[in-house]
């Protein structure tokens, strides 16, 4: 009886030290890698300092905040939604911009005026942005294809997304 006593505390022990230690480093390496690719295929060499006043990762959900005609955007990207498989660029006037696909709520974007703290939201139309919860990433690749690339490959083992056969 003593020795089962000791087999089952050890075991208790093992597991409370990966669940309380290993698993929490892991998830910050994980949110690490979400905010270094992220931030680069965004912000490219500069990183999130160079468009956002504010970020947070939160396992594969990130939101931050960019100053935009005035307003505040609050982006919200949630890569647990995505179909890695949809991911493409599109040259638009040209500039190229990155799409990803996924469920409702793979990309929330919200609007407030500065001055007056109102939501205006439903105006990001005039600027080609769709407020509101979506389904498509849309943002403009300002790196070189290779290296923006390579980080979404980083986000991509990260973050699974949702498998799709297509």
């Amino acid at each position: 009886m003593k020795i089962s006593l000791k087999i089952y505390v050890f075991l208790f022990s093992i597991f409370l030290i990966t669940n309380l230690f290993l698993k929490p480093i892991y998830a910050n390496e994980n949110e690490n890698g979400v905010k270094e690719s992220l931030g680069f295929m965004i912000g490219g060499d500069g990183g999130w300092e160079s468009f956002s006043t504010f970020y947070e990762v939160k396992g594969c959900n990130v939101t931050y905040h960019q100053m935009f005609m005035g307003f505040k955007l609050i982006v919200n990207y949630n890569f647990d939604k995505v179909f890695w498989k949809s991911a493409a660029s599109e040259e638009i006037d040209g500039k190229t911009f990155f799409i990803l696909d996924g469920q409702i709520g793979t990309q929330s974007i919200k609007a407030i005026n500065i001055e007056t703290n109102e939501d205006v939201t439903h105006g990001l139309l005039i600027f080609g942005l769709v407020g509101g919860e979506t389904s498509r990433i849309r943002f403009p690749i300002i790196t070189d294809i290779s290296r923006f690339e390579n980080a979404l490959i980083d986000l991509s083992e990260i973050c699974q997304g949702i498998n799709t056969k297509y």
